[in-house]
């Protein structure tokens, strides 16, 4: 069974979606990929996603894109950028890769106030307490990376929680294997390897982040 990383700086040593940073990237010449206004970015005007009508094919998913309270970019304007990626998404009927840190009472705010209904995908999950039962109450898909081996972390003891129809998994900006990732947090499950590879497999197609005749899944 393929395997799926569905977050990715780095090189692709498995199918995966490649993040493309406005202002930071250039589009990949082959290969899934994501576009976003990254938040610590938001007070870049110049930065624009594309027109509508005009999103790259091989682009299937908007983002990585918004909310971060340790940048320096105004809170205000990162949530009227976070809110154009939004309106894209749904325009578009693409899946959102979710960067939040100390903001998701404002990010599940904007779902509401958008009436999203396109999956979301929090990228780098590694929070404790109640935010993932209220991220996994509004219905969005969580995506576990480096973290997870630490098994110290909030994102050790979060994937342990998280249903197994809303699991995802990610290298982000490290050099790692995504099979390292899978085989940590089937260990921390306790499930056999090949049962959590199937179901993030299968939430890769639910999260709408592979389209259904692509050759990499």
């Amino acid at each position: 069974m393929p395997l799926f990383d569905i977050h990715s700086h780095g090189p692709r040593r498995h199918a995966s979606i490649g993040n493309v940073r406005l202002g930071s990237d250039t589009f990949p010449d082959a290969g899934l990929f994501s576009i976003g206004v990254h938040p610590w970015d938001a007070a870049n005007t110049s930065l624009l996603l594309p027109d509508k009508g005009h999103w790259p094919p091989r682009a299937v998913a908007v983002g990585e894109c918004g909310l971060d309270r340790t940048c320096d970019a105004p809170f205000p304007m990162q949530i009227e950028v976070f809110k154009r990626h939004v309106a894209m998404a749904e325009d578009e009927g693409l899946p959102v890769i979710v960067h939040c840190v100390r903001a998701f009472h404002e990010l599940l705010l904007v779902r509401r106030q958008l009436h999203a209904v396109q999956p979301w995908i929090i990228h780098g999950f590694n929070k404790g307490g109640d935010t993932l039962q209220n991220v996994l109450d509004a219905g969005l898909f969580v995506s576990f990376g480096a973290a997870v081996l630490d098994a110290s972390t909030p994102a050790a003891w979060a994937c342990r929680l998280t249903p197994s129809s809303r699991l995802l998994v990610e290298t982000d900006d490290v050099d790692m294997d995504i099979a390292d990732v899978i085989a940590t947090v089937a260990r921390l499950r306790d499930e056999p390897y090949d049962v959590v590879a199937a179901y993030v497999h299968e939430n890769v197609r639910n999260a709408k982040l592979c389209p259904i005749h692509s050759p990499q899944l």
